[in-house]
C-alpha cells in the first residue's frame, strides 16, 4: 500500500493575518486620503477656472460698457460686495447681465432695487456658464445664481468709480475694499477693479487663527 508523503506547508497563523489585515487596512487608508485630496484639488481647479471665464466676461463687459456689470448707482460712491451670505444682495443680477438676459430688477435687502435693462440692452452673451442642478456641481442653478463645487455662492467685490484717495474703507477711494471678507493674513486686494473668491469646502476663511490663505481650501482670483 502507497502512503502520501506527510505535506511541509502550513497555512498562515493568526499573527500573520492580522498583520497581513493591517497592511491592506493602513493601504487602504492612505488610497482613500490621496483620493481625497486629489477630489478636492480637483475642485479647487474646477472653481478657479470658473473665476477666470467670470473675470474674462466681466473685463468684456467693462470693455463695451467703461462700467463694471452692475448698476452704476452701486458703485457710483462705494464698492460693492456681491453673494455674501446674508448680504444686501446675490449674485443672480450680475449673472444676468453678463449672460445676456438682462431683464428684471437689482434687489437689495433693504428694498432698494434698480432696473437691468439698461445693462445690456442687445442681449450680448459674455458668459454661458454650466447649469446645473445640485449646488454643488459648480455652475448657475435654476435660480439664476452662480456657486461653486461646494454648494455656495462664488462672492464678488467692485471698486467704486469715483476714485480719490488710496484707501479710505471703499468709500470714493482706489483700493478695493471688502470689509475683511476677501483678506487673508498675507494677501488682501489691492487696486483691484474686481475680484472673486470662495471660501472652499469647509466655508471658513483661511486656515488656523491667523487666517492664512496657504495651506486653505479657499480660492481666489487675484
Amino acid at each position: 500500500m502507497h502512503i502520501s508523503p506527510i505535506s511541509s506547508k502550513k497555512g498562515f497563523t493568526l499573527i500573520e493575518l492580522l498583520v497581513v489585515i493591517s497592511i491592506i487596512a493602513a493601504l487602504a487608508a492612505i488610497t482613500s486620503i490621496v483620493a481625497l485630496r486629489m477630489i478636492s484639488k480637483a475642485h479647487k481647479i474646477v472653481c478657479f477656472a470658473m473665476m477666470r471665464d467670470i473675470s474674462v466676461a466681466i473685463v468684456a463687459y467693462d470693455a463695451d460698457f467703461n462700467q463694471p456689470p452692475i448698476p452704476i448707482e452701486r458703485i457710483k460712491e462705494r464698492d460693492a460686495v456681491i453673494g455674501v451670505s446674508g448680504g444686501d444682495y446675490d449674485t443672480s443680477a450680475l449673472i444676468s447681465v453678463l449672460t445676456g438676459d438682462a431683464s428684471g430688477e437689482w434687489t437689495e435687502s433693504s428694498g432698494d432695487s434698480y432696473s437691468l435693462d439698461n445693462l445690456n440692452p442687445d442681449g450680448i452673451v459674455y458668459l454661458n456658464p454650466t447649469a446645473i442642478q445640485n449646488r454643488k456641481d459648480g455652475g448657475i442653478k435654476d435660480d439664476g445664481k452662480i456657486y461653486d463645487r461646494w454648494g455656495r455662492e462664488l462672492m464678488f467685490a467692485f471698486n467704486s468709480i469715483v476714485r480719490g484717495v488710496d484707501e479710505n474703507e471703499g468709500k470714493r477711494d482706489k483700493i478695493l475694499y471688502t470689509w475683511g471678507l476677501a483678506e487673508w493674513a498675507e494677501t488682501k486686494p489691492g487696486f483691484d477693479e474686481f475680484v472673486i473668491w470662495s471660501y472652499g469646502k469647509d466655508g471658513i476663511k483661511g486656515k488656523g487663527s491667523t487666517a492664512k490663505f496657504a495651506g486653505s481650501d479657499d480660492v481666489k482670483s487675484f
